[in-house]
């Protein structure tokens, strides 16, 4: 699975054709607390997060001939417990979630 994109690079060239993967996911559990002054104690809220690594080449050949990659950077979003069956694998949710940040909604799955 990945992603075909134009991607910019931070050198200000454009591969139209870029080739993306999500190289590593990752999903920890992030516990936050809040102190309640009135009831006079602490709340927990716990979430999922799942933080994910991104790989990006100039194109699909570079990719499959192993040459370096040009680009890449983290996300991450919070797991949605309530889906159920209904759910993703957390790789193919990554790539739905990359496929709404800006630059990329363009992207096409190949």
């Amino acid at each position: 699975m990945a992603l075909e994109v134009s991607w910019e690079t931070p050198y200000g060239i454009v591969c139209g054709n870029a080739h993306a993967i999500v190289r590593d996911v990752d999903i920890i559990k992030e516990v936050n607390r809040v102190w309640d002054e009135p009831n006079n104690e602490w709340i927990e809220t716990r979430e999922f997060v799942v933080k994910f690594r991104v790989k990006i080449w100039a194109d699909k050949d570079a990719y499959d001939d192993d040459k370096s990659y040009i680009g890449g950077f983290n996300g991450r979003f919070n797991l949605n417990k309530n889906t159920g069956k209904t759910q993703y694998n957390l790789v193919k949710q990554c790539y739905e979630q990359l496929k709404t940040a800006e630059g990329w909604t363009d992207a096409i799955d190949c």
